[in-house]
């Protein structure tokens, strides 16, 4: 599978949107990876990193594992 992986400046705020093209939009809040998912007032912000990622994930693992990276144990 290929991914999108943007990251948003809006509002001060920095926020990590991933997105399956033309299925599936994810939005995780800062490096605590709360999800933001209906808060598509994000995309009105700047984008201030961009990049494609290959994975042998589905969506849901993929974003799972994106998100459990920023929590700390």
């Amino acid at each position: 599978m290929k991914y999108t992986k943007e990251i948003f400046k809006y509002d001060g705020d920095i926020f990590h949107v991933i997105t399956e093209p033309g299925k599936d939009v994810a939005i995780f809040e800062n490096e605590i990876g709360y999800d933001v998912t209906l808060m598509t007032e994000v995309f009105d912000g700047k984008v201030i990193h961009k990049e494609e990622i290959e994975s042998d994930m589905d969506f849901e693992d993929f974003t799972n594992e994106y998100v459990c990276k920023f929590k700390k144990y």
